[in-house]
């Protein structure tokens, strides 16, 4: 801090210093990740808090955003069913005609889903526009995505594409290398972990 014309220290810039000190870290408080900037997002922790998180999140987004706004797609395994099944009354996860849900729990269902999605993606991205709606893909579980081809076009240009993949895992080194964001989800304390942000 600067220095007062005599060599004392300023009492106000004192007091500013240890105002920012006190609240360096703030206890509660949500994490807030800027999807826009990073695009994809690996999540880390105990399968019961990711739950949680994304349950939390998807309230949240659905809760500030229409349907025509944001679609939200989630790929999960058949024995953790029940822990989404309430996604199926939003009406972010479906279609525009309501014919189907962006929901799937077996490899065949989410192939044709990822298919599907895939394409609409690349036509995006041949037209050099990214349009709505903003899609939000939940991956929680990595087999269901595994040789997909729309697993590399989220990860490397997602962002650019209005789409936006969250993969879940309960160790770190199971999710995909080159991930410039990471939230690291606990019981007690929980942290978002953020390297450079795409070019």
């Amino acid at each position: 801090p600067p220095a007062g014309p005599d060599g004392e220290a300023d009492p106000l810039i004192e007091e500013a210093i240890g105002l920012a000190d006190e609240f360096l870290h703030v206890h509660q408080a949500p994490i807030i990740f800027p999807l826009a900037a990073y695009g994809a997002l690996g999540t880390v922790g105990p399968r019961p808090q990711l739950l949680n998180m994304a349950r939390g999140l998807v309230m949240q987004i659905a809760t500030h955003h229409r349907p025509d706004q944001v679609k939200i797609v989630a790929l999960f395994a058949h024995a953790e069913a029940a822990q989404w099944e309430w996604l199926r009354w939003l009406p972010h996860v479906w279609t525009d005609d309501r014919r189907r849900r962006f929901l799937a729990c077996y490899r065949d269902a989410a192939h044709d889903l990822l298919t599907g999605l895939y394409d609409l993606l690349m036509a995006r991205r041949e037209a050099r526009e990214t349009g709505q709606p903003t899609y939000l893909f939940l991956l929680a579980d990595p087999s269901l995505t595994e040789g997909e081809p729309i697993l590399p076009l989220l990860l490397e240009a997602g962002y650019t594409l209005r789409a936006y993949p969250l993969l879940f895992s309960e160790r770190p080194e199971s999710l995909p290398q080159g991930l410039r964001a990471t939230a690291e989800v606990g019981p007690i304390i929980s942290r978002l972990v953020l390297s450079d942000r795409p070019e």
